[in-house]
């Protein structure tokens, strides 16, 4: 079941055509900022907009973003998302479930799309989830710390605490082939 998370609430429309999200008020960045309105709508623009059909390459932003009308913000905590035609697997598609990067939500920059911009962001990524990447050593490492304000956790009226119970994610790239079937090998449990 998909529920909501940094939205609060969504409702659509009763023709199929409009899903209106409620951003969650108290969601932080991990550097310590709200997350707003104006965040959820550039992201949304940004990855599914009408236009971002020219500029993703990422098959599934492609095709939402071709069915849609417009994106806009339509209260002070509310975006909508209006489509050309319905589209039911909308709400599972800018949800967490529908894998990477689509449920992430991004700090508003001043464009839409700016390769400037991307690249700074890249070299110094903020999002909202559960590890903040601290460290980045292309083609040999991450690491990711546990991200203490993460919404989800009781003092924000959940019912449950989502956070992990770890403190650090140090994953490594292996480079070598023959390194990684051994290793995945070695962790296969045998018969």
């Amino acid at each position: 079941m998909i529920i909501p998370r940094i939205a609060s609430k969504w409702e659509v429309s009763s023709d199929g055509l409009t899903w209106t999200l409620t951003i969650r008020k108290g969601v932080k960045f991990h550097d310590g900022k709200d997350v707003t309105a104006e965040d959820v709508l550039w992201t949304l623009q940004h990855a599914i907009g009408p236009q971002a059909k020219d500029h993703t390459m990422v098959g599934n932003k492609t095709s939402l973003s071709q069915v849609m009308a417009r994106i806009e913000q339509t209260g002070p905590d509310q975006v909508s998302l209006t489509t050309k035609l319905p589209a039911a697997e909308l709400r599972y598609e800018i949800s967490e479930a529908a894998g990477v990067n689509f449920g992430a939500v991004l700090p508003k920059w001043a464009t839409l799309h700016d390769a400037q911009e991307e690249a700074a962001y890249d070299r110094n990524p903020i999002g909202a989830g559960i590890m903040e990447l601290v460290k980045h050593v292309p083609a040999d490492s991450m690491t990711f710390e546990r991200f203490a304000d993460y919404y989800y956790q009781p003092k924000n009226g959940f019912s449950a605490d989502k956070r992990v119970n770890f403190t650090l994610l140090h994953p490594r790239l292996v480079a070598e082939e023959a390194t990684r079937v051994a290793f995945r090998l070695a962790l296969t449990p045998l018969p």
